[in-house]
């Protein structure tokens, strides 16, 4: 399964749609299935607290609905938006 959490507007989204498509596939260990989506997950932070905390697959909704991503900081054309706190605070001007 190669998707991320880049893919979705919440943590909660991703792992719901994760875990559907990994109840599919007959066979998976609840640990094998918690595993592929805390790999999923793209901020390390909430990556390790997942992998810390030892869920199981039906905790992990309810654990990361806590988590809010930040907002996308990126334009449409996929250049970083510079906000403006960090262009006054630059030394050289």
């Amino acid at each position: 399964m190669s998707s991320t959490s880049d893919k979705f507007t919440t943590y909660t989204e991703y792992a719901r749609m994760s875990l559907l498509r990994l109840n599919i596939v007959r066979g998976l260990l609840d640990e094998l299935k918690t595993a592929i989506v805390i790999r999923g997950i793209s901020d390390p932070q909430v990556k390790a607290a997942a992998t810390n905390d030892k869920l199981q697959p039906k905790d992990l909704v309810e654990f990361l609905s806590v988590y809010v991503k930040p907002k996308n900081t990126q334009s449409a054309t996929g250049n970083p938006i510079r906000s403006s706190a960090a262009e006054t605070s630059n030394p050289r001007n």
